[in-house]
């Protein structure tokens, strides 16, 4: 199926409308930006290699099949992020990254306050917050 003068993009967006026609993708609905940075965050998979990966499904399917990465962004809204640094140690360069604590505790406090709402906390009759952190060091 060629034709003759139109452009390998016109060529492309005809095949993928008339593989909709055929029914040949019936895949329809685009996953939730939830869903999206669950399957992110799991996959451990940085920005630059989404985005690869978002590309080559776009081609393949002639559309996207996740929410604008602007939406999955905002969800971090009140993140707090960490802070870079390296230290040369027995001249080695160890590279660390850290989050202030005490942002990380109004964040989080922040978050439960917003999400359940005042009254709940005060219903329940809560006077202390009792707060676990932990660490991975990264190894797999």
């Amino acid at each position: 199926m060629f034709f003759v003068g139109a452009s390998w993009k016109q060529i492309q967006r005809r095949i993928c409308l008339s593989s909709f026609k055929t029914w040949l993708i019936t895949m329809f609905e685009k996953m939730d930006a939830e869903t999206a940075a669950a399957m992110w965050q799991e996959a451990n998979c940085p920005i630059c290699t989404q985005r690869i990966i978002l590309h080559h499904l776009f081609h393949f399917f002639c559309r996207r099949i996740t929410v604008p990465q602007q939406k999955i962004r905002d969800l971090e809204q009140g993140a707090v992020h960490p802070i870079t640094n390296s230290a040369l140690i027995g001249g080695k360069e160890i590279f660390f990254w850290y989050k202030e604590i005490d942002k990380v505790i109004i964040s989080r406090l922040k978050g439960e306050v917003s999400c359940r709402g005042r009254a709940f906390f005060l219903r329940k009759g809560y006077n202390q917050v009792d707060i676990v952190f932990g660490g991975d060091h990264g190894a797999r």
